[in-house]
């Protein structure tokens, strides 16, 4: 492994010169680590046996990233370039990275742990997300690749423009410990509704204020016979969904589905973090 010790510094000068550095950086094969030290350089290509390891935090990297290995960012980090390629992105380790750059390509973003992944340019490409233990994603502009929650996940797929740039690739594993924030959508009281058409295999999701609507394709999201989805309202008046126990017909019945057949269809609270002294409990439930 190739890094910059922390406190290091390497210009690639290329044609820009001392004056305006760009060389490409490459990495053909083993992991070059950036530390916290300084980089200078153009573009950074990684080879599908080439790995960047960015350990140390960083603001407003400037380069194109052609990422056909693995990028790994284990420290909170900022990215003004695009990425694009066929490879692997990680942020781990509690890491918060932004990327203003396009996103293009086919990679692979995985969001671990209790690490977050904001993302302000659109996103184009043909490749997905994954989010595992607590992770989270908020896309700020329209995203058309695939997430999927992983299994016992904890996270939150947030969407900052679900009525104007709407999420139009596949939603995956949303369980019980998951949420989907959609941030556009505007709290209406006594309005909120939640719905999915569809089968087993997948379908549409549909939230309404009333007024608005929000559409996301689902996969694997099983509607039992009566379907229950649960709606919680946050300080910033967004709209949070979770969705309720699956209850299959003709299978013996676990105490959760048993407390959720006793529900109406569609659950509608407020937060404990809005009322932090008082438990949850629902304010107005729409059948």
């Amino acid at each position: 492994m190739v890094s910059d010790n922390g406190g290091g510094t390497l210009t690639l000068a290329g044609t820009g010169g001392s004056s305006s550095p760009n060389g490409m950086l490459t990495i053909n094969a083993g992991t070059f680590a950036l530390a916290g030290g300084v980089l200078n350089a153009g573009t950074i290509s990684i080879a599908s046996a080439g790995a960047l390891l960015i350990t140390g935090g960083y603001t407003g990297l400037p380069y194109a990233i052609v990422d056909n290995g693995s990028l790994t960012v284990s420290a909170s980090s900022s990215f003004a370039g695009s990425i694009s390629g066929a490879g692997a992105v990680v942020v781990q380790n509690g890491a918060a990275a932004t990327f203003n750059g396009a996103i293009t390509g086919s990679e692979t973003f995985t969001i671990a742990n209790a690490s977050t992944a904001i993302l302000n340019a659109a996103v184009n490409g043909s490749g997905s997300f994954t989010l595992s233990g607590s992770g989270s994603v908020e896309f700020a502009g329209a995203d058309s690749d695939n997430v999927a929650f992983a299994v016992g996940a904890t996270g939150t797929l947030k969407l900052d423009h679900s009525l104007t740039a709407p999420f139009t690739g596949y939603l995956s594993g949303l369980s019980l410990t998951d949420a989907l924030d959609l941030a556009d959508l505007a709290w209406k009281q006594g309005k909120m509704t939640a719905s999915f058409s569809g089968t087993a295999a997948g379908g549409t999701l549909t939230v309404s204020n009333g007024k608005n609507s929000s559409h996301s394709s689902c996969w694997g999201i099983i509607r039992p016979p009566r379907g229950r989805f649960q709606r919680t309202l946050r300080e910033a008046r967004a709209s949070l969904i979770r969705q309720r126990p699956v209850c299959l017909p003709r299978t013996r019945m676990t105490a959760p589905c048993r407390r959720a057949a006793r529900r109406p269809a569609i659950h509608i609270g407020r937060s404990v973090a809005e009322r932090p002294n008082a438990r949850h409990r629902p304010i107005v439930d729409q059948r």
